[in-house]
């Protein structure tokens, strides 16, 4: 039992500001008070409203915590309520955010003002770039009016998810799953699409967020995961059916439950500062998120055996205790294997290929600094420091057709496990880059499933680490030449068909041919003179040319690049 019965604690007075927001890029997130016109079963806004004890946020501390955001270099702001469209503080907040420049301003609404159009308006006059999450929570009009308590609060968030989406404004949803709204998943695909939602994000009930609540009001509202599972995977084949890359992604749910759906699902984000507002009013000091949303959470024994506890938190402790832990059963490596037929779980997958490259030590004067493991977009960044604190990130990503292609650099390093990336930061030594990648490379090769498939390309990473003002210099040559091509047109009564990027260095592949048959490429290309660039030239005939062919197409290019 509960033994805090109707009266808040003072930790729930200060955690009543962790509200649930997927977060994308770095940001801050101001909850702007818990005053609602809700009372959502998960959430303690809505109870500290109707306890009268939420209070309206003053201004001061809020534009001081943009203005704090801006200076650190946070590009993206989220606005969280209670609802924080009613605060006397939200259009003074948010003309400030427009005019320190973030990039993506959030506001999280439940739609009780932006059901009428001018108010929608009126937020666009301030200029500024929005995503107007809506917290919509359910998938039908009874789901999700069951949820808020409030008849009617259906019809007025779609109503202003029309005005926004009508303005081509980006629309995305949050939802809170609980017992009043699971059956309803199955009906937001078609949903979605009728709003033209970007996003949809599922999260779960938080038994700290809820406000001071009874163990039997828990036992009533949570619900077990794996009565939710088919729900999901309904749910979630409607979203494929519908569109394959869709953004829908589940928070906090147990991997183990749909592991076949396991690459929509996630547990943290990216690092993100909340300013949340205490159950009296007081708009209070940030912490940072996710570690706050670990605090109460824990794994079940068998979880050491599953493929998916190094991405999983686990499972809230209230539930455990209402619930226990017998529904959860680890994943194996192998099974994840069987189900990884489109290359969803490469970040797991690979890790055991990439242990001791993760354990050696880089050479002097790197010093490992952490890995970022994204199993959603499926890479891993290892990042080094020099010893002026200068970074190299190298990347690893699926090898070609290994499901959907990761656009990231062109790979240094190609193997039947992964490719291998780099980032500079500048000013870090080309001699200290070579020998890091050096070592890299040796590390990376070392497991007995890594089998080289294109070879370490040396030439372009010493071509890549060139003073940018000679490199360009020659790719400048480069583009003159082409041009010179292009005009000239004919060559031996053949012509240049195609230009393409050159797959080794930097430089282009110009094809040539007549009447629809491949002859002859020539490349041109950045190649190294000791340590200063020059432009290299090289041909090779096309499958099936004949040489003398080819010769007299060569002898006019030739002439036209010495011209």
């Amino acid at each position: 039992m509960n033994e805090a019965g109707e009266k808040h604690s003072e930790k729930h007075l200060q955690e009543a500001g962790d509200v649930t927001i997927f977060g994308s890029d770095a940001q801050i997130e101001l909850q702007l008070g818990h005053v609602c016109n809700n009372r959502c079963v998960f959430c303690v806004s809505g109870q500290l409203t109707e306890q009268r004890l939420a209070k309206q946020i003053p201004v001061d501390p809020v534009i001081k915590a943009l203005e704090d955001g801006a200076s650190r270099g946070s590009k993206r702001v989220t606005f969280l309520g209670g609802e924080p469209t009613t605060q006397r503080s939200f259009m003074p907040a948010l003309r400030r955010a427009v005019d320190l420049g973030y990039e993506q301003i959030v506001i999280f609404t439940n739609g009780v003002r932006t059901r009428k159009a001018e108010f929608v308006d009126k937020i666009l006059a301030l200029g500024g770039n929005y995503e107007w999450r809506f917290s919509v929570q359910g998938g039908t009009r009874e789901a999700h009016d069951a949820v808020t308590l409030r008849p009617g609060s259906f019809d007025r968030i779609v109503a202003g998810m029309r005005h926004v989406a009508d303005r081509g404004e980006d629309v995305t949803i949050n939802m809170c799953v609980n017992e009043n709204s699971y059956e309803s998943l199955p009906h937001f695909p078609e949903l979605c699409k009728e709003y033209s939602v970007r996003q949809l994000h599922i999260d779960q009930m938080r038994p700290s967020d809820a406000g001071a609540r009874t163990d039997e009001y828990f036992a009533q509202f949570l619900t077990r995961y794996s009565e939710m599972a088919p729900y999901f995977a309904k749910m979630l084949e409607g979203f494929e059916e519908m569109d394959p890359d869709y953004d829908v992604n589940l928070g906090n749910y147990p991997y183990c439950q749909l592991p076949e759906w396991a690459h929509k699902i996630h547990h943290d984000g990216q690092a993100t500062l909340t300013y949340p507002a205490d159950g009296v009013g007081n708009f209070c000091d940030p912490f940072d998120k996710y570690p706050t949303k670990r605090a109460d959470k824990s794994h079940a024994p068998q979880c050491d055996k599953c493929a998916f506890k190094s991405q999983c938190n686990g499972v809230f402790d209230k539930y455990a205790e209402l619930f226990g832990l017998d529904e959860f059963k680890p994943v194996s490596l192998e099974r994840l294997t069987e189900l990884d037929t489109r290359g969803h779980f490469f970040v797991l997958l690979v890790e055991p290929a990439l242990k001791q490259f993760f354990e050696a030590q880089p050479p002097a004067p790197w010093k490992a600094d952490e890995v970022f493991r994204n199993t959603r977009d499926r890479i891993i960044e290892t990042r080094y420091l020099d010893a002026e604190g200068r970074r190299a990130t190298i990347i690893i990503t699926p090898p070609p057709g290994k499901g959907k292609d990761v656009p990231v650099h062109a790979p240094l390093m190609v193997t039947n496990r992964f490719r291998v990336s780099l980032l500079l930061d500048e000013g870090v030594e080309p001699s200290d880059v070579e020998k890091l990648m050096v070592w890299a490379a040796e590390h990376l090769e070392s497991h007995r499933t890594v089998e080289v498939t294109e070879a370490p390309d040396w030439v372009r990473l010493r071509v890549g680490l060139l003073p940018p003002e000679e490199l360009k210099r020659v790719q400048y040559k480069i583009a003159r030449l082409i041009g010179r091509i292009q005009r000239q047109g004919e060559f031996a009564g053949s012509s240049c068909t195609s230009i393409r990027p050159a797959e080794h260095g930097f430089g282009s592949v110009l094809e040539f041919g007549r009447a629809g048959q491949a002859i002859v490429s020539v490349a041109l290309r950045v190649e190294l003179d000791g340590d200063r660039p020059r432009l290299g030239v090289s041909y090779d005939l096309a499958d099936g040319a004949e040489p003398d062919a080819a010769r007299p197409v060569l002898t006019d290019v030739m002439a036209a690049l010495r011209a």
